[in-house]
């Protein structure tokens, strides 16, 4: 990792221009995320200043979108992973700020518009995913519906309008879902049809 950064600027850049900083920064921030998680986090490399610098030139050359600034052998259409690009800002310390849109709050970058990116804001829920065991997430579609998911979307598809529970179906023993509204626990099994009538449910903060 010296050897690669000795020849990277202070101000973080890419000498071949925004298109290739997933084959620049990204890598360098990955490998740095390797060696926090393998040392528990004894060794931190995300505050180093020459590192912050890589993580925000990307957002310091966006001009609207997919477009940046471009040079060198560049496009001026590039296409990095947003999720990524999220981790390295948190990792780093860069300012990410709460802000409101027609579709409720969401998580983005102090230069936002100006910046893109943006992180949607979820709650973690207490019960596993009854198709990976995984966490579920309150998040919110458009409109401001609610919805749930798996925290391993894509990788597991398990979504739902409904809120899942803990309580289990006496009839099949799958899990019962809040129907917000009808205050009814509904098994998830539909051709077990199991419903009872229950309190209403506090199913957002």
């Amino acid at each position: 990792l010296d050897n690669y950064t000795s020849w990277i600027p202070d101000d973080g850049g890419c000498d071949e221009g925004p298109g290739y900083w997933s084959a620049a920064g990204a890598c360098l921030f990955e490998a740095c995320e390797i060696i926090y998680d393998m040392t528990g986090g004894e060794i931190n490399l995300f505050r180093d200043p020459q590192l912050v610098a890589m993580g925000e030139y990307l957002p310091r050359f966006c001009i609207s979108g997919v477009r940046f600034v471009n040079f060198a052998d560049a496009s001026p259409k590039a296409h990095h992973d947003p999720c990524l690009l999220l981790r390295f800002g948190e990792k780093c310390g860069s300012d990410m700020v709460l802000r409101t849109g027609r579709f409720g709050s969401f998580y983005a970058c102090s230069q936002f518009p100006k910046c893109k990116f943006t992180k949607q804001i979820t709650k973690e829920l207490d019960v596993p995913c009854p198709k990976c065991g995984a966490k579920l997430l309150r998040k919110h579609g458009r409109n401001k519906t609610t919805f749930y998911s798996c925290e391993r979307y894509p990788d597991c598809d398990f979504s739902s309008w409904d809120m899942p529970t803990n309580e289990k179906c006496p009839g099949c023993g799958g899990m019962l879902f809040y129907k917000k509204g009808k205050n009814l626990l509904v098994c998830a099994d539909k051709k077990c049809g199991y419903k009872r009538e229950t309190k209403e449910i506090k199913t957002e903060e």
